[in-house]
């Protein structure tokens, strides 16, 4: 199971294959295939598992002394009893050592709703 759920990621977020369309390729390759929203808590489940590690990326691309950072506006559609539609970017962030770069993707929804909410 941990190799599936590593494949479901890998194609998500760094193939940018959503769920809909790996459950269609599953569907072809006559492999039972589970609803959406099972994929869809996986996502959410490995991303609390893999939260203490991604902390420990960010502290040490902070210490690096270098960063590089990249930002991806992505359309996405928000469903809060209503369909909507928005904006939301994904963000790269990396140290600028190429022999041993430490990565971390992160993803902000709603920046206009998060932004100065302190």
């Amino acid at each position: 199971m941990p190799s599936v759920l590593a494949y479901t990621v890998v194609s998500k977020f760094s193939d940018h294959l959503p769920l809909f369309r790996q459950g269609e390729i599953w569907k072809r390759q006559k492999v039972e295939v589970m609803n959406r929203a099972t994929m869809v808590n996986w996502m959410h489940r490995c991303g609390e598992l893999l939260e203490p590690i991604v902390d420990i990326l960010k502290e040490r691309i902070i210490e690096s002394g270098y960063a590089r950072a990249d930002e991806t506006p992505s359309k996405v559609i928000y469903v809060d009893g209503e369909n909507k539609k928005g904006l939301s970017y994904f963000w790269l962030f990396m140290t600028g050592e190429q022999h041993n770069p430490y990565i971390v993707f992160e993803c902000v929804l709603r920046p206009k709703l998060i932004i100065g909410a302190d």
